[in-house]
């Protein structure tokens, strides 16, 4: 479960900053495409960022899941400003990443 709601607000996070105008449009068309309709993506990044902190909210508790959503959401907010920049997030990095932390707290936790 915490590694959905991490994926969740890491995708929360980065529809919020592909919505910003000072981001350029470079890249792939799906970031294009997010960047040219920055009320929906505003709108799709509230919602995972709500999922996320009520997952985490769901499975650690209200004050714990509050607190561990902000640090999370602060984690992932500088990885994503200093790294996406770079053009080191990729797809398949992310998908791979997602797939070893998900399998590792099923078969390990």
């Amino acid at each position: 479960m915490f590694s959905v709601a991490f994926l969740l607000c890491f995708l929360g996070f980065y529809c919020w900053y592909l919505s910003s105008k000072r981001v350029k449009q470079s890249g792939s068309k799906f970031q294009k495409w997010m960047n040219n309709r920055p009320n929906f993506t505003k709108v799709t990044g509230s919602i995972f960022l709500i999922i996320s902190c009520m997952l985490l909210v769901k499975s650690s508790g209200v004050g714990a899941g509050i607190f561990l959503f902000f640090i999370v959401l602060m984690s992932l907010a500088s990885l994503t400003v200093l790294l996406v920049p770079l053009r080191i997030f990729r797809y398949p990095l992310i998908l791979a990443t997602f797939l070893i932390l998900l399998f590792t707290e099923i078969f390990l936790f």
